[in-house]
């Protein structure tokens, strides 16, 4: 009987320390959890403002609001400025390059995922193609073309991109030519 109860004591006292330590560790995890969330959550807050003053309003004055230089452009397949690194002035000219060659450019998010330092969105670009892209003069077509971007994000701001837009749905909305899907 001695044993029994020994026995049993032990156990109590082995489950007891286990159920302790698996207590302590989910706290500390859901406290990550937690604040990994809150920093996804903000970083998305960033990416949406970014998204509508910069690129729809065309507000250069937020870029230093939003951007860390250096800015990386890690893949943009088909662009010019595909794997360089974007100073403050470079950065400017992008988005001025663009508001250019389409004046009344808008993107509209689609959908938009979050982790740590990372946000994704989908998203359709809208706009009138009324400036030259090499090897492209301007069409004065209105143009629709889907795309994706995944943002890098540090201490709050962006960081840099890896993108990807339908560069052949782009052109075969401007072409008089070209192949269709």
């Amino acid at each position: 009987m001695c044993k029994v109860i020994m026995v049993l004591l032990v156990t109590t006292c082995f489950l007891g320390l286990n159920c302790t330590q698996a207590n302590a560790l989910p706290n500390t995890t859901l406290q990550t959890l937690k604040e990994d969330r809150k920093v996804t959550e903000n970083n998305k807050t960033i990416l949406r403002e970014f998204m509508e003053e910069l690129w729809n309003k065309g507000n250069l004055d937020a870029v230093d609001k939003f951007i860390a230089f250096p800015y990386v452009i890690h893949s943009d397949p088909g662009y010019q400025m595909e794997w360089q690194s974007l100073n403050l002035p470079t950065f400017k000219k992008r988005v001025l390059y663009s508001r250019q060659t389409f004046p009344d450019l808008h993107f509209a998010v689609k959908e938009i995922i979050g982790e740590e330092d990372k946000v994704v969105i989908s998203w359709d670009l809208e706009g009138t193609h009324r400036g030259d892209i090499p090897g492209l003069p301007a069409t004065g077509k209105r143009v629709k073309v889907p795309g994706i971007t995944i943002y890098y994000f540090s201490g709050g701001k962006i960081t840099g991109h890896w993108q990807v837009i339908d560069r052949l749905g782009f052109m075969q909305q401007v072409m008089p030519h070209a192949p269709q899907k």
